[in-house]
């Protein structure tokens, strides 16, 4: 009724599936209850349809826009075992809230999409954590010395997270697993040097249940620092609630004893976290 209206692209609608609960935010004022609702209501329809792109209501988009940039937009999340794009820089920033973890990432994505480009980058995609405080950015770059010369200003934007890089070192997932993520879990780790990643590492994956995790599990990524000094574990689920359901079963318990127990070993901070967008350049 105030003529308060957003778009509802591809952008305002991400990560809708793993928050839950009622996102819009509408009013549940009857514009019946005034003399002149009906009407009102009918003219700022009539505005936002008629009006700029920017007070457009777009509803059931069902195309992926391209980028004015040599990279397109997609609400995918990322393919972590790319064997095209090896090194993984994966960063997160302080938000401070959920308005500012949006405005963040889409100011990180105009910046990208207006160019000039430099080559390597392939893929960067930002996630918004669940409580509204964070902001992690994931970028898999084809080689190093493309990355290198990110980092001394080459590209079209400041650096969205600095070394060190990581590398895959070894994943679990069922053969033929297709099912969409709704979250991202991750957990960081400083550790003593590159013997105890992969010491460390090894053990984990070999507490895991030989018949399988909880359903809602669908793969999980552990990745190396290529400096020797850090562990990511990366892992995708189908909700927030079935993580949760598997944390309550005590399924984490052999790992969070790994954790805790394994000497040069320090868990440093993890979240959870949902799709925001994602850039990525066509690749053959």
């Amino acid at each position: 009724m105030e003529c308060d209206y957003l778009k509802l692209d591809l952008d305002a609608v991400s990560g809708v599936l793993a928050r839950g609960g009622t996102i819009l935010g509408s009013s549940r004022f009857q514009p019946a209850h005034l003399r002149d609702g009906a009407e009102r209501a009918k003219g700022h329809l009539r505005k936002a349809v008629a009006g700029p792109a920017r007070h457009a209501a777009t509803i059931g988009a069902a195309h992926v826009p391209a980028c004015g940039g040599a990279y397109v937009i997609s609400p995918a999340f990322p393919r972590i075992a790319r064997s095209d794009v090896p090194l993984i820089v994966i960063g997160t920033r302080y938000a401070g809230g959920p308005d500012h973890q949006r405005r963040m990432a889409d100011a990180d994505a105009h910046e990208f999409d207006r160019g000039p480009w430099a080559g390597g980058r392939a893929v960067i995609t930002w996630f918004l954590s669940m409580d509204g405080e964070t902001l992690l950015t994931c970028a898999q770059w084809d080689s190093d010395a493309a990355y290198d010369a990110y980092l001394r200003g080459n590209g079209p934007a400041t650096p969205l997270a600095g070394p060190p890089g990581y590398r895959l070192y070894r994943s679990l997932a069922e053969e033929g697993e297709t099912r969409t993520p709704g979250c991202l879990i991750t957990a960081a780790f400083d550790v003593d040097g590159p013997e105890r990643q992969r010491y460390f590492t090894d053990a984990v994956i070999a507490a895991q249940p030989e018949e399988g995790g909880h359903p809602g599990a669908i793969s999980a990524h552990f990745l190396l620092s290529t400096d020797g000094t850090r562990v990511l574990l990366y892992t995708e689920w189908t909700s927030t609630e079935a993580h949760q359901e598997a944390a309550e079963a005590g399924d984490h318990d052999k790992g969070h004893d790994i954790f805790s127990s394994t000497p040069g070993v320090r868990l440093t901070h993890g979240n959870r976290y949902h799709l925001h967008r994602a850039l990525s350049r066509p690749l053959p």
